[in-house]
């Protein structure tokens, strides 16, 4: 649904199977991840849905560079070539090409809970990160994203002790933003 700034709302897309995370592109168009259908779509003006990417397993959240380079955790996705690369016991983030070519960008993650991106860097909320072992609590982390499209090593911003670290965002000046359920 779309909310107008007089509060008009009006539903611009049925029928997907359990929408997710939502990003919008520096040219307005919208992002859906649709867990549901494995997908990731872009709402055209038109109205019409382009698939941006299939296979995918739990996609969740999207985040778009300004390049136009779309970022999107997941639980896996399934190459078109037949190679697996799903059903990871750790989440990963993809990265979508603007040649379209969907690569593994990082791995390892545990308990997603949102992205984004600010220049060259990669931001995530996660439990727990690479080669952790379980513990409580949510971190948030940098991930430099270098010249050849990989992501660089995770920088630790902040470890808060709650489960219910979720979504984040960076502003125009590098400021980043983050929610989370705080005990009492």
């Amino acid at each position: 649904s779309r909310i107008l700034p007089d509060g008009k709302k009006t539903v611009i897309l049925t029928g997907l199977k359990r929408p997710g995370g939502l990003a919008l592109g520096s040219d307005g168009r919208l992002h859906i991840a649709e867990e549901g259908g494995g997908r990731l779509l872009r709402l055209e003006p038109s109205g019409a849905l382009a698939v941006l990417a299939s296979h995918v397993l739990t996609p969740r959240w999207p985040a778009i560079a300004p390049d136009g380079t779309l970022y999107l955790s997941a639980k896996g996705w399934h190459r078109a070539d037949g190679e697996n690369r799903g059903a990871q016991r750790r989440e990963i983030i993809l990265r979508l090409g603007n040649d379209g070519t969907l690569t593994r960008f990082a791995e390892g993650f545990a308990g997603v809970q949102g992205i984004a991106v600010r220049g060259q860097i990669l931001y995530a909320v996660a439990e727990r990160l690479p080669g952790e072992a379980k513990r409580s609590g949510s971190t948030l982390v940098r991930l430099p994203i270098e010249p050849d499209g990989r992501a660089g090593p995770p920088e630790v911003l902040v470890r808060i002790n709650v489960q219910g670290l979720a979504g984040v965002a960076v502003d125009h000046l590098g400021a980043v933003f983050f929610a989370a359920k705080l005990r009492k």
